[in-house]
């Protein structure tokens, strides 16, 4: 029973203990999920589910939680965009509870995936391996996007503008003989 009263007093003591609780409930909705269905469903349930309750977390991590905990957000177009509250002046976000709950809640929920996907591997259920390995390089993906989020330099701010985006100047160009004329004006 105390850890019970230790966890309720954790999640209370956050800066926004609703948030902060549906974070967990969405981190370990999707490892639930599978260790009930892997012993009592079929392959097809297991992966339609986890599907749609790994995108919908996956979704509400990146864009809410990661926002509201760790004044963090990513988002990948055709490269990585960042979005920190380092942007803003701020030296720091939150409350340092919220940020341990975030970060382990990342850690564990990769290594709890990683341990499933070895001990499918191992257990030879290669079938589920597939779907392991999917919510573990998304959980994966994630982390990479929080982490470059996190050590994000704002590259507005660079006074020298070193570098040359090659993709900018290829950008400028509709076609591949465009790229080869001269300008004559």
């Amino acid at each position: 029973m105390s850890f019970l009263e230790s966890f309720k007093n954790t999640v209370v003591n956050s800066t926004s203990p609703v948030v902060s609780s549906t974070y967990i409930l969405f981190k370990i909705s999707p490892i639930i999920i599978y260790l009930l269905a892997y012993n009592f469903a079929s392959f097809t349930n297991i992966t339609i589910l986890l599907i749609i309750i790994k995108s919908m977390e996956f979704y509400a991590v990146q864009n809410i939680f990661g926002r509201k905990l760790v004044g963090l957000r990513w988002s990948y177009d055709k490269d990585f965009k960042y979005e920190t509250f380092k942007q803003y002046g701020l030296e720091e976000f939150g409350n340092s509870l919220d940020k341990i709950i975030f970060w382990y809640g990342m850690y564990l929920t990769i290594l709890l995936w990683l341990v499933f996907s070895i001990t499918t591997l191992f257990g030879f259920k290669f079938i589920y391996f597939f779907i392991v390995l999917y919510c573990l390089f998304l959980e994966v993906y994630q982390y990479y996007g929080f982490r470059g989020s996190y050590y994000h330099k704002d590259e507005t701010n660079n006074e020298n503008g070193q570098g040359v985006n090659i993709m900018d100047v290829l950008s400028r160009y509709n076609n591949l003989t465009s790229f080869f004329q001269t300008s004559s004006s």
